[in-house]
């Protein structure tokens, strides 16, 4: 059994819509920022987006990472390699790949501040159940991992998001009375959890999408 459907499950990220919280509290108290957030133009050399308040490790988004996406991004299109700048494509795949990292961030961020969190037993389960049911060898494993330009570790952090989301999920639901209420309050939220979230993120000029405050 190849398992296809569990592997495009795993190459995309839980909706936004499931990583809602119902109300601005649930949505977690946002430390104070340690870092002044820069404007578009003072962002450094090879950074083509910042979030705040998302931990120092990981809250930028390098011009080397979304090159890396945008290779992912060409190979769930359809893509045998990554279009080149210029290319009809280019700025729309572009723009699928910063989107995905920025969600990324977004729901790390998100996760943090609601005090959720995944261990790394968690997601090493997760994926070993994830690759027994979509794989019938090692070879096929590592031919899909080459085909999407995916590493282990790309892998393991995908899983983590999916955790992450799926968490938020569970909480939201758990939190409202009336399960007929709940798509209503999802909805209301997908746009206090965007405003949030957009409010924090800078893109450098040339990257900017609508995702970005400077967008």
């Amino acid at each position: 059994m190849s398992g296809r459907p569990a592997i495009r499950a795993l190459l995309a990220l839980v909706a936004l819509a499931a990583a809602l919280a119902i109300s601005e509290s649930a949505l977690g108290q946002a430390a104070p920022s340690l870092h002044p957030r820069p404007s578009p133009e003072e962002l450094p050399a090879g950074t083509v987006a910042i979030v705040d308040h998302v931990s120092e490790g990981s809250r930028a988004i390098t011009t080397a990472d979304l090159s890396h996406a945008i290779a992912q991004a060409a190979a769930q299109a359809g893509m045998t390699s990554a279009p080149s700048p210029g290319h009809p494509k280019y700025k729309g795949i572009e723009k699928e790949a910063l989107g995905e990292l920025l969600d990324g961030l977004w729901i790390q961020g998100q996760a943090a501040e609601m005090r959720i969190f995944v261990s790394k037993r968690q997601v090493t389960t997760e994926l070993a159940q994830i690759k027994k049911e979509s794989f019938e060898s090692k070879g096929e494993f590592q031919s899909f991992l080459k085909h999407a330009h995916l590493t282990l570790s790309d892998l393991h952090h995908r899983v983590r998001l999916q955790l992450l989301s799926t968490k938020i999920q569970e909480r939201v639901a758990g939190s409202v009375w009336n399960e007929k209420n709940i798509p209503k309050v999802f909805k209301t939220f997908v746009a206090a959890y965007q405003k949030r979230w957009r409010a924090r993120t800078v893109c450098a000029p040339q990257y900017v999408i609508e995702r970005c405050t400077n967008g």
